[in-house]
C-alpha cells in the first residue's frame, strides 16, 4: 500500500526552520548557566511545539486502502470512504477551504468533497498518481480541472 507523502509549500518550512531555530536560540542562557525555573518551563513548552511540528511536517501522508482513503498528519488520523466521494478539484488557495482539519502541507491542495456540504483537502506530492488510483476504486468521481 502506498504512502502519498503531502507536497509541502515554502512557507511550512520556513515555519518548522523558524520553530526550530527559536528552541535553539531559547537554550543559549541554559548553556551561559543563567536558569531559573520559568525559563525551563518555556523551554520545554517551546520544545514540544517544536516536536508537534516536525512530526506534522514529515509525517503528513495519505493512503489508499480497500475502499477508504486514510490521512495521517502528525498524531491526528482519520478515514475517508472513498465511495462517498462525488468530486475533486484543484484550489487555488488553502484559505478557500472550509474545512475544519486540513492535513495539507501545500497551499495549492486537492479538495475532495464528499457530501454536498462537506470537503476535504489533501495535497500528495504525485497528484496524477493519487487521482488515478482514486479512480479506479470509484470511476463515478468527477475530476474538475
Amino acid at each position: 500500500m502506498k504512502r502519498y507523502y503531502s507536497a509541502v509549500s515554502d512557507f511550512n518550512k520556513w515555519m518548522l526552520i523558524a520553530s526550530i531555530l527559536i528552541v535553539w536560540v531559547s537554550c543559549l542562557p541554559i548553556l551561559m548557566g543563567e536558569i531559573d525555573g520559568l525559563f525551563i518551563f518555556i523551554v520545554i513548552l517551546v520544545s514540544c511545539f517544536t516536536l508537534f511540528m516536525a512530526s506534522i511536517y514529515f509525517n503528513t501522508y495519505y493512503q489508499i486502502k480497500d475502499d477508504k482513503v486514510l490521512w495521517v498528519t502528525g498524531p491526528i488520523k482519520g478515514q475517508l470512504e472513498i465511495a462517498k466521494i462525488s468530486q475533486l478539484k484543484k484550489v487555488k488557495s488553502a484559505w478557500e477551504i472550509n474545512s475544519l482539519i486540513k492535513p495539507i502541507l501545500s497551499n495549492r491542495p486537492l479538495l475532495l468533497r464528499y457530501t454536498k456540504f462537506d470537503d476535504f483537502p489533501v495535497s500528495p506530492r504525485d497528484e496524477q498518481e493519487f487521482i488515478e488510483e482514486l479512480l479506479t476504486k470509484n470511476p463515478a468521481i468527477i475530476v474538475e480541472k
